[in-house]
C-alpha cells in the first residue's frame, strides 16, 4: 500500500473511533466551541504537545523534563521529512500539508466539541499521525544516503524498546497497581462485614487529592476509579459476590449509600468505608494523611 494511502487509511481509522467514543459520552460533548481562538491555542498548548511527547506522559500538575526532552526531540525528528523525504517544491507543499493541516483533522472531534479533553481516547489519531511522520522523516535520512540502513533499524528499534517500557510502566504503576489499592481496601471491608437484616452501608469516596500515586495524568492513568458513586457502589457488589459466590445468607440484606464526605451520623450505618486513605498508600509522601477505614455498629 502507497505511504499516501496509508497515512489516509490511518487517519479515517482514527477519526471513527474516536467519534465512536464520543458517542458513548454524550454528556462530554454537549455543544460546539464557541471560541475557536481559546481552542486554538488550548490545541498546541496540550494535546499538540502531548502528542509530540508520543510515549511520554504528560503529569496534570507536574509535569517532569523527560516529557519536554520527549516532545522537543520528536517534534526535531519531524525536520528530515522536509529536507530529505521532499525531493521537489511540490512534494515539500504536500509535506507542509500533513504537518501543518493534518493535526487538525487528525483532532477535528476535539476541535469542534466545546469540551477540553486531553486524554489518551482523544489524542490517539493525532498521535498516530506524529508517530508516522516520524517514521517516514527517518526513512527519508535513509533513502537519502545520510544513514546507512543498520542505523535506521537501530532506531526503530530503539524506539519499540521505549514504547514497550513506557507502556508497561504506565500501565503497571498508573492502572494496575493504583486500582488494585482500591479494590484491596473494599475487600477488606467487604469481607469484615456482619450480615443481617437490614445492614447499611456507607462508603466515603476519595478525591484525586487522595489519590495514591504521585503522577497522574487524564483516563486511568493514576486516576481513581471508586471516586464514582456507581463505581464505588459495583466494587463493594463484587467484592460482596467474592465473599458469597452463590446467594448472600438467608435472611441478610444490605444497602450501600455513598458520599465525599463522612455521614452526619456515622453511628446509623454498620460500616463505613473511607477511601481516603488511600493517600496513606504507594508512591505518595505526605507530612500526614487523614482518613481510616472506620466500622461503626448499631449493636
Amino acid at each position: 500500500m502507497p505511504a499516501r494511502s496509508l497515512l489516509l487509511t490511518t487517519l479515517a481509522a482514527a477519526l471513527v473511533v474516536t467519534w465512536v467514543a464520543a458517542q458513548g459520552r454524550p454528556a462530554s460533548i454537549p455543544r460546539f466551541e464557541p471560541d475557536p481562538l481559546v481552542k486554538l491555542v488550548w490545541f498546541v498548548r496540550q494535546p499538540l504537545v502531548n502528542s509530540l511527547a508520543l510515549f511520554e506522559l504528560r503529569d496534570r500538575f507536574n509535569t517532569n523534563a523527560a516529557f519536554w526532552v520527549a516532545a522537543g526531540g520528536f517534534g526535531t525528528l519531524l525536520s528530515p521529512g522536509f529536507w530529505f523525504g521532499a525531493r521537489n517544491a511540490s512534494q515539500k507543499v504536500r509535506w507542509l500539508f500533513c504537518l501543518l493541516c493534518l493535526p487538525f483533522v487528525a483532532h477535528a472531534v476535539s476541535l469542534a466539541a466545546s469540551s477540553q479533553a486531553v486524554g489518551y481516547r482523544t489524542v490517539f489519531p493525532l498521535s498516530g499521525l506524529v508517530l508516522v511522520l516520524v517514521v517516514f522523516a527517518l526513512r527519508s535520512v535513509v533513502v537519502a544516503g545520510r544513514i546507512r540502513l543498520p542505523l535506521q533499524h537501530g532506531a526503530f528499534a530503539v524506539l519499540l524498546l521505549v514504547a514497550a517500557v513506557d507502556a508497561q510502566r504506565n500501565a503497571y504503576t498508573l492502572i494496575a497497581e493504583p486500582q488494585n489499592r482500591e479494590w484491596e481496601l473494599i475487600q477488606a471491608a467487604a469481607q469484615r462485614l456482619r450480615l443481617d437484616a437490614d445492614t447499611d452501608v456507607y462508603i466515603i469516596r476519595p478525591g484525586i487529592d487522595d489519590r495514591s500515586t504521585e503522577r497522574v495524568f487524564d483516563d486511568e492513568f493514576g486516576s481513581l476509579s471508586s471516586d464514582a458513586d456507581w463505581a464505588s457502589k459495583e466494587m463493594f457488589k463484587a467484592a460482596m459476590r467474592e465473599r458469597f459466590p452463590d446467594t448472600l445468607p438467608k435472611g441478610t440484606a444490605y444497602s450501600i449509600e455513598t458520599g465525599p464526605l463522612p455521614p452526619a451520623s456515622p453511628g446509623a450505618y454498620d460500616t463505613v468505608i473511607d477511601l481516603r486513605k488511600l493517600r496513606q498508600e504507594g508512591d505518595r509522601t505526605l507530612a500526614s494523611a487523614t482518613g481510616e477505614a472506620t466500622t461503626a455498629s448499631r449493636r
